[in-house]
């Protein structure tokens, strides 16, 4: 994966300034390090999110009563 898609993936799981420490370091040492940052986070990439449900209930339709 290329390096950009890296830093962009440790700034928006991490931090912004984790992302610009990163930056320096060479592709290698960079992928193992967001992949020890994201280690624990739950963070996945956007196409594998699914969205989050509604639990507000005022939408819907009352039960009918038996």
């Amino acid at each position: 994966m290329p390096k950009a898609y890296t830093l962009s993936v440790v700034k928006e799981a991490v931090s912004p300034e984790a992302a610009e420490n990163f930056a320096a370091l060479k592709k290698d040492a960079l992928t193992a390090e967001a992949e020890n940052r994201l280690s624990g986070t739950g963070w996945l990439p956007a196409i594998l999110r699914t969205p989050i449900a509604n639990t507000d209930q005022s939408d819907a339709l009352p039960m009918a009563a038996e």
